[in-house]
C-alpha cells in the first residue's frame, strides 16, 4: 500500500509539473532555475564519472557503471541536494520563457550557454532517474526523463545553432530512457502523464527557421559592428594569413577557446547524421573527416601552436580539448578595441580595409542575404527537400564568396537533424498511446 500510494503522488507530482498554469516570479526565465540546479550538482565529480554518466540509459547500462563511479553517482551530496535540484526543475517547468543568452546581441561578443555543463547535468539526472526506476520507483525516474526534456527543449529553442544541436542531443537522451523505462514499467498513470506530456508539445517542436535566422542575425550582426573593427573581419578565410606580430597570450587563448566551440558545434551536428563515433580514428583524422564532410570549412588553427584532440565515450559523450590549455569554458573579453586590433597585423587591416571599401564586399552581402533566405524558404521537415538543401550545401562548399563559405551552416544536416528529432518525438507518443 505504502510503494502505492508513493506512486500515485509522485505521477501526481510529475503531471502537476508538466501542466502547472504559469506562476509569477520576479525572472520568468527558466534557464535561471536550470543553472542554480547545476549549482547544487557534486561538485567533486571525476571526469570519468561525468562522461560515464552518459553511458546510463536503461537498468543494464546502469548495472554495468564502475564501482567507483556508481559511488560518486550515489554520493551523499548527490543525494541530499536531490530535493534542491528536483524542486528548481519543477519550477523551471512552470517558467513561461527560457533563454541562456544573456545579452539577445547575438554578436560575436555573446556569451553563449555552458554547454558541457548543462550536457553534464542532463546525464547526470538522467542516471539518478535509472537508479530510482532501480528501486522500482518508475513515477520518480520518468519525472526526471521528462525534466531533461524539457531542459533540452528549452536549450534547444536558443537561436545560436550549436544551442539547437545540443538541446536535441539531450532531447535524445531523455526520450531514448523513456523508451526503455515504458518496456518496463507497466504503470498505466505513469504512461499517460508521458504522453499527454509529449502529445501536447508543438509540432514541430523546433521552428523550422529559427536557428538559420539566429545565425542569420548573428553573421549580420557581426558585419555590421566590423564596419567600426574592421579586425572582426579577420577571421574570414580571405584573410588567414597571420600578423607578424606574435598574438597576445590574452588574444590567442580566446581564440583557441572560440576554435573549440567550434569543434564542438562540428562534433555534435556529425554525431546527428552518424550511428557511431569515430573511435577509430586519431584527432587528425577525425579533423580531416569534419572538413571533408562539409562540418568545417577549414581546419582551425591554434594560434599557440596547441593540437586539437577528440575524445569518445559514446555517441552523446565527447569532449573537444587543446594541448595549450585553453578551454571553451573560460572565454575571455575581447572588447577591447585598441588590444584586438594589435592582434591583426597592417597588412592584413590594409586587405580588409580595402576590402570593405571595393564592390566586391558590397556584392559578397547581397549573395549571403540570398543564399539566407533561400535556406529558409525551404520547409527543412519535409524530406523532399533534402536534395535541394544537399544543393545548397555543395554550392556554400564551392563558393568563392568568403562570406558566404566562412560564415554559413551545412543546410542538409542541419535540417536532417531536425527531422530526425521530430520524428523521435512522434514515434515516443505513438508508442505511449499503445
Amino acid at each position: 500500500m505504502k510503494k502505492l500510494l508513493t506512486t500515485v503522488f509522485l505521477v501526481i507530482a510529475m503531471a502537476t509539473q508538466l501542466f502547472a498554469a504559469p506562476a509569477t516570479f520576479v525572472d520568468n526565465n527558466a534557464a535561471l532555475r536550470y543553472m542554480i540546479a547545476i549549482g547544487f550538482m557534486p561538485p567533486q565529480f571525476s571526469e570519468n564519472a561525468a562522461y560515464s554518466f552518459g553511458d546510463v540509459n536503461s537498468l543494464e547500462s546502469l548495472k554495468k557503471l564502475k564501482p567507483e563511479i556508481r559511488k560518486e553517482l550515489e554520493s551523499n551530496t548527490a543525494a541530499g541536494n536531490m530535493r534542491t535540484m528536483l524542486r528548481l526543475l519543477e519550477l523551471a517547468a512552470l517558467c513561461t520563457e527560457s533563454t541562456f543568452v544573456v545579452d539577445q546581441d547575438y554578436d560575436d561578443e555573446s556569451i553563449i550557454p555552458p554547454y558541457r555543463s548543462l550536457r553534464t547535468f542532463a546525464r547526470f539526472m538522467v542516471a539518478r532517474g535509472w537508479i530510482d526506476a532501480e528501486k522500482g520507483n518508475y513515477a520518480a525516474a520518468a519525472a526526471k526523463f521528462a525534466h531533461v526534456f524539457r531542459l533540452g527543449a528549452n536549450l534547444g529553442h536558443e537561436r545560436f545553432a550549436i544551442s539547437g544541436m545540443v538541446g536535441i542531443g539531450i532531447q535524445r537522451m531523455a526520450v531514448e530512457s523513456i523508451n526503455n523505462l515504458i518496456e518496463i514499467s507497466n504503470d498505466a498513470s505513469i504512461k499517460k502523464s508521458l504522453y499527454d506530456y509529449f502529445s501536447s508539445l508543438p509540432k514541430p517542436l523546433i521552428g523550422r527557421t529559427l536557428h538559420i535566422e539566429g545565425e542569420k542575425l548573428y553573421v549580420f550582426n557581426m558585419i555590421k559592428k566590423a564596419e567600426n573593427k574592421p579586425e572582426l573581419l579577420s577571421v574570414l578565410e580571405k584573410f588567414e594569413a597571420k600578423s607578424e606580430k606574435q598574438v597576445s597570450k590574452r588574444s590567442a587563448e580566446a581564440a583557441c577557446a572560440a576554435n573549440q566551440r567550434v569543434l564542438l558545434g562540428a562534433i555534435e551536428m556529425y554525431m546527428m547524421d552518424h550511428e557511431e563515433a569515430p573511435t577509430n580514428l586519431d584527432s587528425a583524422a577525425i579533423l580531416n573527416k569534419l572538413v571533408a564532410e562539409q562540418y568545417l570549412k577549414s581546419a582551425p588553427v591554434c594560434d599557440r601552436n596547441g593540437a586539437y584532440s577528440f575524445s569518445f565515450v559514446d555517441k552523446d559523450d565527447f569532449k573537444v580539448a587543446c594541448s595549450c590549455g585553453a578551454s571553451p569554458d573560460n572565454q575571455t573579453s575581447t572588447s577591447d578595441d585598441e588590444e584586438s586590433s594589435e592582434d591583426v597585423s597592417p597588412e592584413v587591416m590594409q586587405k580588409i580595409n580595402d576590402y570593405m571599401k571595393s564592390g566586391e564586399f558590397a556584392k559578397d552581402k547581397e549573395e549571403l542575404v540570398a543564399i539566407f533566405d533561400e535556406i529558409m524558404a525551404l520547409d527543412g521537415y519535409d524530406i523532399a527537400n533534402d536534395e535541394k538543401a544537399g544543393k545548397i550545401a555543395e554550392r556554400i562548399e564551392n563558393s568563392q564568396n568568403t562570406l558566404i563559405k566562412t560564415m554559413m551552416i551545412n543546410p542538409q544536416s542541419f535540417y536532417k537533424s531536425l527531422r530526425e528529432n521530430q520524428q523521435r518525438i512522434d514515434d515516443l507518443v505513438k508508442k505511449l498511446a499503445q
